[in-house]
């Protein structure tokens, strides 16, 4: 990028002042913008946490039907993942905020809202590891062999 000097008028401008105008403008139209953008972001934050999430009575052969499905037995993990998106409306509001301005974090909380009512459902204390279907060892302090507090 190459600084324009106050003595050197850019092409297609008659003087400093018109470049100066311009740019100004240029400048409170991308900051309009923004502030559009981090409104509306906001709109879909508050939005995500109001959101109805309906989770369908689990069946009593969940296992069976989640065995079925991934091959295999799953752990707790999979299962939820399995819930999450077999029997819960958590795809489809998904579909409703996908276009919209701050999706990645709305994402973030409805699969977070979704998975912690399936896991009171499942007598199972909430874990992160449930959100990134992933079991995650290094959440699990080596001294006491539990979860840090801080994941909780």
């Amino acid at each position: 990028m190459r600084l324009v000097r106050h003595d050197e008028i850019p092409a297609g401008f008659k003087s400093w002042n018109d470049y100066k105008g311009y740019m100004e403008f240029k400048s409170r139209r991308s900051q309009n913008a923004l502030q559009q953008i981090e409104e509306e972001s906001s709109i879909t934050w508050r939005w995500a946490q109001k959101v109805n999430i309906h989770v369908l009575p689990i069946p009593s052969n969940i296992l069976l039907l989640a065995t079925e499905y991934y091959g295999s037995l799953p752990d707790d993990v999979g299962l939820v993942a399995y819930i999450r998106h077999n029997f819960s409306s958590y795809d489809q509001i998904l579909k409703e905020c996908e276009n919209c301005f701050g999706r990645e974090n709305a994402y973030q909380l409805i699969k977070e809202r979704t998975t912690r009512i399936i896991c009171n459902r499942l007598g199972l204390d909430f874990s992160v590891e449930y959100l990134y279907n992933s079991k995650m060892p290094w959440l699990v302090r080596k001294d006491y062999g539990m979860m840090m507090e801080m994941y909780r």
